[in-house]
């Protein structure tokens, strides 16, 4: 991902998990710079390959939609998938999926530490894994 931290305002995550769609899912909005930035470094330089059909096995994964807000007034968005550790597959709306070695579970870091509430799941960003 091509951003620098102080190019985003704020983040917002929507944790899910796929058999949970549609519905409800919780929404964190993180706005203090320094977890924004932390955010921004996740996803820039990861080691990524192809990835394969991966079909079933996504369903059983933690679900982290990321959408960036940037200070221009737009937006970029990915989707992290946790299958376990050194398993994990990031998508973005139009562009292929690809698979990592890099990630932990976000909820577990970052869903104490902004504003949270429950939206509708189809304000989730969009992954080019789920239809």
């Amino acid at each position: 991902m091509a951003l620098e931290p102080g190019e985003v305002l704020r983040v917002e995550l929507y944790f899910y998990e796929p058999a949970s769609v549609p519905g409800e899912v919780n929404r964190t909005t993180i706005t203090d710079p320094a977890m924004v930035e932390e955010l921004v470094e996740a996803f820039t330089d990861v080691p990524a390959g192809t990835l394969a059909s991966r079909g079933e096995d996504l369903q059983a994964a933690r679900v982290t939609g990321l959408r960036y807000h940037l200070v221009d007034g737009s937006t970029r968005e990915l989707t992290q998938y946790f299958l376990q550790p050194r398993d994990v597959v990031i998508a973005w709306p139009d562009a292929p999926a690809q698979h990592t070695t890099w990630g932990v579970p976000l909820e577990d870091y970052f869903a104490d530490l902004g504003d949270s509430d429950e939206v509708d799941s189809s304000l989730r960003p969009a992954s080019s894994l789920e239809e």
